[in-house]
């Protein structure tokens, strides 16, 4: 009776049937499981490769410019060295320029040939918004006045539900600058979240199968792995992408059909993000090539020091853009390596108010 008591007393407090030890261990168990259950949940979450919203970076940050950019110029700048000192030799001569609007999105590229003279231009529309990049028309120009153009081609973005780019879709023109139809190539893309990749796929007019691209992602939405393959699905190739804890690409390598390396790239960068070397290596791992980028202003090209590009301490203007980059090349010879400029460009920045 006096069980049966004890019994009736613990179910009128409302305790639970089961000893004290039992119950208690058996909670303990329960709360372990959900606890596991949901770091196992958030593991798994965390660890989820995630896709990159394309085209959605602005033209700005697409090319790495700063500030509210309203007109970039690019020139090439020709240079002879001398007892390892530079001498400008010709005038700077305009290689390319893009007008932005204030949304940071180009809104006309113009070209040049050597000469100094528009060869051709590409022209960008966009939504209402300003955002979405819709067409891209490229006219050639046609006259010595600089001003008459024919259009020559353009592309078109097609955008579904999701604001996603999922078509592109390319025209020819004709002589008298009328668009041809149907599309003489169209893009597609597939967006495979699960998998953490993105498929591109190419046609030609006749909706043929030219060639596929599946793009793996990580869980920061960069392009780990990019695979290339024909119309037969046969794998091309495939490059492989390793990033800094900045987010900056470091490495960038090549192999072919086999998986055998054909090629490595490796990058360097400042704290700011500019590269400042990429170093080339073949398919045995064997440095191929060194290229050293130094940022100076103007006033100091004329009469420059090769032998102390490795000092120069780099210069921007108040935005943080560069506007005279040389390229130097380091080689190797006379029993040490030395520097040789490769390339020198110019650039002219215009912001808006």
């Amino acid at each position: 009776m006096k069980r049966v008591n004890l019994m009736n007393d613990i179910r009128d407090k409302g305790q639970s049937s089961f000893p004290v030890g039992t119950g208690r261990i058996l909670a303990a168990f329960v709360f372990l499981l959900i606890l596991v259950s949901l770091l196992f949940t958030a593991a798994c979450q965390k660890s989820a490769p995630q896709l990159p919203v394309l085209y959605n970076e602005t033209d700005w940050q697409r090319m790495g410019v700063h500030g509210n950019v309203n007109g970039l110029t690019l020139y090439e700048l020709s240079w002879e060295e001398a007892f390892g000192r530079i001498k400008v030799t010709s005038a700077a001569i305009v290689d390319q320029s893009t007008v932005f609007a204030e949304t940071g999105n180009q809104v006309e590229s113009v070209y040049y040939s050597l000469n100094g003279q528009p060869k051709w231009k590409d022209t960008f529309l966009y939504d209402i918004t300003g955002e979405y990049w819709m067409e891209c028309i490229s006219y050639r120009y046609t006259g010595g006045d600089g001003n008459a153009v024919l259009p020559q081609w353009s592309y078109n973005h097609l955008y579904d539900g999701y604001s996603r780019v999922y078509r592109v879709e390319g025209y020819d023109y004709d002589e008298a600058g009328q668009k041809l139809s149907p599309a003489s190539w169209m893009h597609t893309y597939e967006y495979l979240y699960d998998d953490g990749q993105i498929v591109r796929s190419s046609y030609d007019s006749r909706g043929a199968l030219q060639w596929k691209n599946v793009t793996q992602y990580d869980t920061n939405a960069r392009a780990t792995k990019s695979t290339h393959y024909d119309h037969d699905g046969v794998m091309q190739w495939s490059d492989k992408y390793v990033y800094d804890a900045k987010g900056n690409r470091t490495e960038w390598s090549r192999y072919d059909s086999k998986g055998a390396l054909q090629w490595r790239d490796v990058f360097k960068f400042d704290d700011n993000g500019n590269e400042i070397e990429c170093s080339n290596y073949d398919y045995r791992n064997r440095l191929m090539w060194k290229d050293i980028y130094i940022y100076i202003t103007e006033g100091e090209l004329e009469n420059f020091d090769i032998n102390k590009g490795r000092d120069v301490e780099n210069k921007f203007d108040r935005y943080g853009n560069w506007t005279i980059k040389m390229t130097l090349e380091e080689k190797e010879g006379f029993g040490s390596s030395f520097l040789s400029v490769k390339e020198i460009q110019k650039r002219s920045i215009t912001y808006f108010p």
